[in-house]
């Protein structure tokens, strides 16, 4: 049946109705998303699910079909899947890497329109990074404007070298410009990991340090110091914290996934193990006080 004018008017406005409401829904979502970003009193892990949670109904649906949607709706999906790449990845989430990639997928669209942000290229750089997607990041930062970021040093040695079961950390080479990739071992013998980077993991050294006890029950428990795997490989950081306290030398992870069970999200954290066995944690440090939990689970390892 041949569409008379009216109707085809009707059709229009059924159109840029259904387009303004998807609009309002990735409007509406991104806002929900950074809402629950806000709450300081969640865990990381609650935040993701519950970000997760908008991202599977409003965002998810939209990625098939990004192509077609306008920029603005571009920018809120890319804010939205941001965010739920950086909970993915501080919680150790498998599914990070599929998050990051369509992160970069929204950007490439955004890329060929010339409307990409320069905060959306450092965003995704800085995920590349983190992800340790370092070629990647390389191209990207090649072809993108001018972008304040911390470059990617020389790390030494290949992933190649860490079993994929395994643990990888990152430690400062002697020459403290560049980094030595080495895999580490958890789930066998005695070993302590401390999650750390902020003043109060600076704390927590220097007060274990400053006791003889703990300081030798720290180094015959291998004392991993372990800042969460980011995109900010500062050498200058690290080379500073190591001067500070060469028994406690502060590491990087390679990838949080690999820590199956260590929380990133709260620094400091401490995870006592024997025999391959996680025996205890504790979580936080107050300056000049030692939690007894801490005396307990050195005693149960034989460290003290």
């Amino acid at each position: 049946m041949k569409l008379t004018f009216p109707a085809i008017i009707l059709t229009m406005s059924c159109f840029v109705s259904a387009n303004a409401s998807a609009t309002q829904e990735y409007a509406d979502a991104s806002a929900k998303i950074a809402y629950y970003n806000r709450q300081f009193s969640q865990s990381a892990t609650d935040k993701e699910r519950e970000i997760k949670a908008v991202y599977d109904l409003h965002i998810a649906p939209a990625i098939t079909r990004a192509k077609l949607l306008n920029n603005k709706d571009l920018h809120d999906i890319f804010s939205s899947i941001d965010t739920l790449w950086f909970f993915a990845n501080i919680t150790g989430d498998a599914n990070s890497d599929v998050y990051l990639n369509r992160q970069i997928d929204i950007l490439n669209i955004l890329r060929t329109r010339n409307d990409a942000l320069t905060s959306e290229y450092i965003d995704s750089y800085n995920a590349l990074v983190t992800a340790r997607r370092f070629e990647e990041a390389k191209h990207l930062l090649a072809n993108a404007p001018e972008m304040n970021v911390t470059p990617i040093p020389v790390i030494q040695s290949a992933k190649d070298d860490v079993t994929p079961e395994g643990h990888a950390i990152l430690e400062l080479s002697e020459n403290a410009t560049t980094f030595s990739l080495r895999p580490v071992q958890i789930d066998v013998g005695d070993r302590i990991v401390i999650v750390a980077g902020c003043h109060f993991s600076e704390d927590a050294a220097r007060d274990i340090n400053s006791n003889n006890a703990l300081r030798s029950a720290f180094l015959k428990g291998k004392a991993i110091w372990l800042e969460p795997a980011e995109a900010d490989l500062n050498t200058q950081i690290i080379q500073e914290w190591n001067q500070n306290f060469p028994d406690q030398k502060l590491s990087i992870a390679y990838h949080n996934s690999e820590w199956k069970g260590v929380d990133f999200a709260r620094i400091p954290n401490f995870y006592f193990y024997k025999s391959g066995h996680l025996i205890g944690n504790v979580t936080g440090w107050k300056r000049g006080y030692i939690d007894p939990k801490i005396y307990t689970y050195l005693h149960e390892m034989g460290l003290l």
